[in-house]
């Protein structure tokens, strides 16, 4: 122990020190701020402030009918309810391009918020306006009795 005991006007006089030391590195760091400022509004003066680049929404182009026309479309032609797989296939086949992964969840979409469509089985859709059809594989309460 090079100093056991330190008189308490020893210790103010050392943390006094401590205190000037921390100021004038303060000082000196805030003059060091300033010069750098100085340097970035010279650079940004000569060569122009760099920004941020701005999003570009990418609008889709149009190839004609929209998916929800396609799918009217082909649900008024069809005298039976259809599924969503099968409104999907008629309506590539009928001529509208996508390029999603997964094209019969989009017909699902539409075929839930249009109300134009109706469900009329578990599944299978057709236009609200549209002749009934009669149901397959149905029978009546006489047909069961006999």
């Amino acid at each position: 122990m090079a100093k056991e005991r330190s008189s308490i006007s020893e210790l103010e006089r050392l943390l006094d020190v401590q205190r000037k030391r921390v100021a004038a590195l303060q000082k000196g760091r805030d003059q060091l701020t300033a010069q750098i400022a100085g340097i970035d509004e010279q650079i940004a003066s000569l060569v122009g402030k760099p920004t941020a680049p701005k999003k570009v929404r990418r609008r889709r182009r149009r190839r004609g009918k929209s998916l929800e026309q396609f799918v009217l479309e082909v649900l008024s032609q069809s005298p039976q309810p259809k599924t969503a797989a099968e409104i999907t296939e008629a309506v590539i086949e009928a001529g509208y391009r996508t390029s999603s992964k997964k094209p019969v969840s989009m017909v699902r979409q539409v075929v839930y918020k249009n109300p134009q469509i109706q469900a009329k089985e578990r599944g299978r859709f057709v236009v609200a306006g549209a002749p009934k059809a009669p149901r397959a594989g149905r029978k009546t309460k006489k047909a069961r009795k006999k």
